[in-house]
């Protein structure tokens, strides 16, 4: 076997081991149950694109961690922070060189069939230009962001998030600040059998022009979802093959992932 043989086999042996890794993140997470495995591994390994399949990452990045303590249902990473400076933390230890990163949320058994099935939207698809583009995207993407309540499970009903602003007892880091730098993302939703749809949020207060809190995120975020499916959006749930025709009260948002620097996508769930 040539070099360049040999060199490509071992590269094609750390996909597969760290493909495997992920098997159990896209059958019992969100993002595998809204989009498909391939489509959710591909947003996973988003924020690790440039290093993901290169020899030299520490195997500690892909040491998956179910329900890390303080993270209940979850599936974790330990990032090291000098590797990967884009990333946001969800939560620190001081004493750690590594930066705790939540992959995913684990989705209930009972709620597993209530996901709502989604295609991804993807910038430039297709061709060259889609690569070029989705590899100097990623360095900027970041995990996905969940709104979770007390009880440690991810997910607000749509209604009462549109609502009066959540508070610790019932969003978990509600004054944290998801986008710090940007002034506006666009949410994006392609729910099966529909056309794509867009809305822009903004990012910052209309006052003093700081960085909206995650709570206020939230609720943008729910107002913006609350037209949408009070003008007619349907879709699928992960179980079912038939358009259902989806109100706001049937709705639990989950959390947004992002799909390139400057959008994202809600994880949606029926209640």
């Amino acid at each position: 076997m040539s070099a360049g043989a040999a060199s490509n086999a071992a590269m094609a042996q750390i996909i597969a081991n760290r493909t495997a890794h992920l098997l159990p993140v896209l059958t019992h997470g969100y993002l595998g149950n809204m989009l498909g495995h391939k489509e959710a591994m591909d947003l996973i390994c988003a924020a690790f694109l440039r290093f993901a399949y290169t020899a030299h990452v520490d195997d500690a990045v892909w040491a998956i961690t179910y329900s890390a303590p303080g993270l209940q249902n979850t599936f974790t990473v330990n990032v090291a922070s000098h590797s990967f400076p884009h990333l946001q933390p969800y939560a620190v230890d001081p004493t750690s060189p590594y930066l705790q990163v939540i992959l995913d949320y684990i989705v209930p058994d009972l709620r597993i069939s209530r996901v709502i099935r989604q295609h991804r939207w993807v910038q430039y698809r297709g061709g060259l230009r889609w690569r070029v583009n989705l590899e100097n995207e990623a360095i900027h993407v970041v995990p996905p962001i969940f709104f979770v309540g007390a009880n440690h499970l991810a997910g607000v009903p749509l209604l009462h998030a549109r609502g009066a602003l959540l508070d610790e007892a019932s969003l978990l880091c509600h004054d944290r600040l998801p986008f710090p730098l940007k002034t506006s993302i666009k949410l994006r939703v392609w729910l099966h059998g529909r056309e794509p749809w867009c809305a822009q949020i903004r990012l910052r207060t209309r006052g003093t022009q700081s960085p909206v809190t995650l709570a206020v995120f939230l609720q943008r975020v729910a107002r913006l979802l609350d037209n949408y499916f009070r003008c007619g959006g349907t879709g699928h749930a992960a179980g079912s093959s038939t358009d259902a025709q989806l109100n706001p009260s049937d709705i639990i948002i989950v959390g947004v992932v992002a799909v390139s620097s400057g959008s994202v996508m809600p994880i949606l769930q029926i209640v």
